[in-house]
């Protein structure tokens, strides 16, 4: 689920970010966390189905202890760095 999440970010969510943030700064540079998230966004998308096949492998092989966890833990980590970053810029005031 975390990574359907994940492909929906980066191929919907992100360009629409980045069109605002186009029209709302201009020529001012983005913060490195943003720019990182629109230009890699095909990569987040890639590591997305990645993380979705280990995920469907995992559960296929009933693998139980840490893997599943940690799986998890990068997906979520993933999440979290792409929303950060595409809030960074509407947060700044200058």
């Amino acid at each position: 689920m975390f990574s359907l999440v994940q492909l929906f970010l980066a191929l919907f969510v992100v360009p629409r970010f980045a069109a605002i943030f186009q029209d709302m700064l201009g020529n001012r540079p983005l913060p490195s966390s943003t720019s990182i998230v629109i230009d890699y966004r095909w990569l987040f998308a890639v590591l997305a189905c990645v993380w979705l096949l280990v995920a469907l492998f995992v559960v296929r092989q009933r693998v139980s202890g840490l893997y599943p966890s940690a799986i998890m833990v990068v997906m979520l980590f993933q999440i979290f760095f792409t929303v950060i970053a595409l809030f960074i810029p509407l947060l700044d005031h200058s």
